[in-house]
């Protein structure tokens, strides 16, 4: 469940509004030059830092499991944003790896250092995720745990400066504001029409009966503030379960509500993060980006022209999960 929720939410971030940091497209507001001169199996270099071929292949490898995970092989078929699929995945991965480097960049001008329990947990993460690829792939692109353990200490300057730069970001969100409710609701194009339907619920007729009526299919949803207009919304919220609003009009028709749960407590603390990181998240992209603007990128293009979503870690530990049991 929890790589689900992770990959649906990559794909909703990348697609409307980059909310997770490291999704974030970096390209723009960026300098970015091409160079021939990189060692063997870099792939970015921003100033002192460096990608590894390694890095992106873990990256990578993933991504590539957790789609296919919630969508099925055939996810290779498909295209998004106008590319082929596994090209869009790819650009994921360049681009969550750019900011991650110019993080770690950062990171180091500011002075920000690991702990020695922080390096002790890099080295069990290490050698659990090591421990759980098989041989062909360890071979194949020369894993070794000194060479996973920089790579999570790359993700990790990365989280601490993120943290650094966000930590007097008021995350005073009250359960209110994130409260999520769930509602089923009647749609009518005029009126006269609303008037009558909500007289037959007055006169007794059940709410289910009269909303696979008049709706071309039910509408049941999990409601929270922001996503639909003013008028509805204030009607809903106020509500308690199992109550029928009145009619409700907006720019796309009439509407009665009914709240068939005013408050469900999981999906609030859920929602409640969410919109406490979403407010991190602005805030660290409003102190980060100028340092980022004065960063260069530089990418061997070579070596990702030969990407392949064909190509993989074969691992029974993924390698964001690994990171997660021990910094999250």
């Amino acid at each position: 469940m929890k790589r689900a929720m992770r990959i649906i939410g990559a794909v909703l971030v990348i697609a409307l509004i980059g909310v997770i940091i490291f999704l974030k497209t970096v390209v723009g507001g960026k300098s970015i030059y091409i160079s021939t001169g990189f060692e063997k199996d870099v792939m970015i270099k921003v100033d002192q830092t460096q990608t590894s071929r390694l890095e992106v292949m873990a990256h990578l490898s993933d991504m590539i499991d957790e789609y296919e995970e919630l969508f099925g092989e055939d996810i290779w078929t498909e295209t998004m944003d106008g590319v082929p699929f596994d090209e869009y995945v790819i650009r994921q991965v360049k681009s969550k790896l750019t900011r991650i480097k110019c993080m770690n960049q950062v990171a180091l001008s500011r002075g920000i250092v690991l702990s020695n329990q922080e390096e002790q947990n890099i080295g069990k993460a290490a050698a659990e995720y090591v421990a759980g690829i098989d041989k062909a792939s360890v071979k194949k692109y020369d894993i070794t745990e000194e060479a996973v353990k920089d790579m999570y200490r790359s993700m990790l300057m990365a989280d601490k400066l993120f943290d650094d730069l966000t930590y007097e970001v008021d995350t005073e969100i009250s359960e209110d504001e994130a409260r999520v409710i769930t509602i089923q609701y009647i749609k009518a194009d005029t009126p006269e029409a609303a008037a009558s339907i909500k007289s037959r619920l007055d006169g007794g007729e059940s709410f289910s009966s009269l909303m696979k009526e008049n709706n071309p299919y039910e509408y049941e949803y999990e409601l929270r503030r922001g996503e639909m207009e003013e008028a509805f919304e204030e009607a809903a919220f106020n509500l308690v379960t199992g109550e029928i609003s009145n009619v409700v009009e907006t720019s796309k028709g009439y509407y009665i509500i009914m709240c068939v749960n005013e408050y469900d407590k999981v999906k609030t603390a859920v929602n409640k993060e969410k919109m406490i990181s979403e407010s991190k998240l602005e805030k660290f992209n409003e102190i980060f980006e100028p340092y980022e603007a004065e960063l260069y990128a530089e990418y061997n293009d070579e070596l990702w022209e030969k990407l392949s979503v064909e190509d993989r870690i074969v691992t029974t530990a993924g390698f964001q999960d690994t990171y997660d049991k021990y910094f999250k």
